[in-house]
């Protein structure tokens, strides 16, 4: 599960990076019905990391930000 879960984030990042996004347009990195303790978790776990990723390359939230719009 680390594993694949480590792919989806990389894959994201690399489509941001490039904006060639199909699986961040075709997926939910998480799920904004579930439950508070599951979100909370897909924050830890896919989100906070993929900021961290994206930090590191952008720089800062605000570049990220603009790169998303």
């Amino acid at each position: 599960m680390e594993y694949v879960t480590e792919k989806i984030i990389d894959s994201v990042v690399e489509e941001i990076i490039t904006e060639k996004i199909a699986l961040f347009n075709a997926y939910a990195l998480i799920k904004p019905q579930g439950k508070d303790y599951i979100k909370d978790s897909q924050v830890r776990v896919i989100l906070k990391p993929l900021v961290d990723k994206l930090l590191i390359h952008f720089g800062s939230k605000q570049q990220i930000e603009a790169k998303l719009h």
